[in-house]
């Protein structure tokens, strides 16, 4: 049997070796950075036991190594291999830490009003949606490298019912996450804005999220038309940068948020000793260095009796 061909197109793709130039000095050059911002709080926090520490101080434990993998220690590999493996772990890294920021986002203005963090009924919730979110991602862009290599005439363009299905899902399980982050936000500012430790700590938390929310939101409208017959929204949001200037800017937004973060919930690294004994005696010491039980319900977690109604016992 034998077939015609019509038509025939031909896809050149080209690179920009002063885009890769700046690409490889900045994230390495945030790689450093990390490390040393890294140093400073693990120094600082490791004098105080896990139990005492607030919920941000803990996240904060779990964002800086994905904010390390985000950097990419080993990009010059990608550049100096031909192997697509490379690729697909710097998209991992960058899915990874991007779904970690948006877990910590759920968890940070549920955990607040919650001590009792179980993983089943506090954390399984979040991690669905949001691993539902991180498994997409890196569904299209495994399924994009692989099938490129083993047809080097594959294209995206052509495999439209595919990425609508994940395009159409993605979208579900995103709006998902975003009800489900306003109805929590809502719910942490109605029944903690009144108490001055915690209306300090959400409006720090939400500032620098709005932050981070915003730029998102303004490079994904400028860069796609979000419409779910445009495939490219699919598979190009995670792949680059339209320019240097967005690719320096995004970057240096979430690493500064994360360094904004490590640097106000770092204990002070003197008078350690003293803030552990104030600690273990129940009283109120910095803003940042009590424990969200200590803050909530007083050093007797079995009273269960807020802070706006404890009174001195050496008053009675």
């Amino acid at each position: 049997m034998r077939y015609t061909i019509e038509k025939i197109a031909f896809q050149f793709v080209t690179y920009n070796s002063d885009f890769s130039t700046i690409e490889l000095w900045m994230r390495m050059l945030f790689v450093f950075a990390t490390l040393i911002v890294s140093a400073f709080y693990f120094h600082n926090v490791r004098k105080y036991p896990f139990s005492v520490l607030t919920i941000e101080q803990r996240w904060t434990y779990a964002l800086l190594p994905l904010l390390l993998l985000y950097n990419n220690p080993l990009l010059t590999v990608k550049y100096l291999s031909k192997s697509s493996f490379w690729y697909f772990m710097d998209s991992l890294f960058q899915a990874s830490f991007l779904c970690g920021l948006l877990l910590f986002w759920l968890c940070i203005y549920h955990g607040l009003r919650q001590n009792e963090r179980s993983f089943l009924i506090f954390y399984s919730p979040k991690i669905t949606v949001v691993g539902t979110l991180w498994l997409l991602a890196v569904t299209v862009e495994t399924t994009q490298n692989s099938r490129e290599l083993e047809d080097p005439t594959y294209s995206y363009m052509l495999d439209s019912t595919h990425l609508l299905g994940l395009k159409v899902t993605f979208c579900l399980f995103a709006s998902a996450y975003v009800i489900f982050l306003a109805v929590l936000l809502l719910k942490a500012y109605v029944e903690l804005g009144m108490m001055n430790v915690f209306d300090i700590r959400l409006k720090f938390t939400t500032f620098l999220m709005l932050l981070v929310l915003v730029a998102t939101i303004t490079i994904t409208v400028n860069r796609f038309d979000l419409t779910l017959a445009n495939d490219r929204f699919a598979v190009d949001w995670a792949v680059g940068h339209s320019s240097s200037l967005e690719f320096i800017g995004y970057y240096s937004l979430l690493n500064f948020y994360i360094f904004a973060m490590a640097l106000v919930y770092a204990p002070p690294p003197i008078g350690c000793e003293q803030d552990l004994n104030l600690l273990k005696n129940g009283v109120n010491g910095s803003l940042l260095n009590d424990s969200d039980e200590d803050e909530l319900f007083g050093p007797d977690a079995g009273l269960r009796r807020p802070l706006t109604q404890r009174q001195d016992d050496d008053s009675d």
